[in-house]
């Protein structure tokens, strides 16, 4: 027997909050589809590592008992990926995880993937979500070796910035978010006000990609990235820039909405790799 979703699209009209009219667009029967959650990957012919770093404070689960670890050895790979062979979902949870994976091709992260056991969801940074069944986490058992967690805590971004570098260097150092660490790459960072007509609402992405090359274009010796951080409904978008400070100060082609803020904590997460396998 086939398992359908029945989605059904209606149009709602309203006039000073009151409901003129109600129509029905139309009823799409979606089929959910299984597949392994790796499908993509061959991890015959490439060098993978899969990390996995636990938030879980269930105690006495087998999630809890997991910890954080990594696998790198190619069976055990292929076994999750056999394994894992899940249910596509329509909910998209990503708030609360008990734990993040971070798949790894050469040392650079390709996909984050969320698993939230109490919602039964896995989701990830490519966009998919499957349902997860808690018991396929017993496949992880004895698969790999443990992670470590780390902070380190600075008082300067000098320091900082020279710490992170020589973390990157050393190959028993796993830094999970080094991708979003803002400090290492900026001073701090400044918001600025994008208004529009509300009946022509730009589309976000592609602003964002015009927003860039405008500005690169106007100071092209300066380094930033840009950020959307909000909107309104009466026609604007709020963006963040991370920069230095001096493009703050010369920065004029939009509203800037505050000064500039300097980074004035500096902390780093990292898991140090061990050489023994889980038990």
């Amino acid at each position: 027997m086939r398992n359908y979703i029945r989605i059904l699209i209606t149009l709602l009209i309203f006039q000073s909050n009151h409901l003129l009219c109600q129509d029905t667009l139309y009823i799409l029967d979606y089929e959910p589809t299984i597949k392994s959650v790796f499908e993509s990957y061959d991890f015959n012919s490439d060098s993978y590592t899969l990390y996995a770093t636990s938030w879980s404070e269930r105690v006495g689960s087998l999630a809890n008992g997991l910890g954080s670890f990594y696998i790198r050895d190619t069976s055990a790979l292929n076994s999750i990926k056999h394994e894992w062979q899940l249910l596509e979902s329509l909910d998209f949870y990503d708030c609360g995880y008990d734990f993040i994976f971070y798949m790894c091709k050469e040392n650079e992260i390709i996909e984050v993937l969320k698993l939230n056991l109490f919602c039964k969801s896995l989701t990830s940074s490519n966009g998919n979500a499957f349902e997860f069944d808690p018991d396929k986490l017993k496949v992880l058992q004895n698969k790999g070796d443990t992670l470590g967690k780390f902070i380190f805590d600075y008082s300067t971004r000098q320091e900082a910035i020279k710490s992170m570098d020589s973390l990157l260097l050393d190959s028993s150092f796993f830094i999970p978010k080094r991708n979003y660490l803002d400090w290492y790459s900026s001073e701090g960072y400044f918001m600025f006000d994008y208004s529009f007509d509300p009946k022509f609402k730009p589309e976000l992405d592609t602003l964002i990609i015009n927003l860039e090359s405008e500005i690169q274009s106007i100071y092209p010796n300066d380094i930033f990235k840009i950020e959307h951080c909000g909107s309104s409904p009466w026609g604007n978008y709020l963006f963040r820039i991370y920069s230095s400070e001096s493009l703050f100060n010369k920065f004029d082609l939009y509203e800037k909405t505050l000064d500039f803020s300097i980074y004035d904590a500096f902390s780093i997460e990292a898991y140090k790799k061990t050489t023994f396998n889980k038990k």
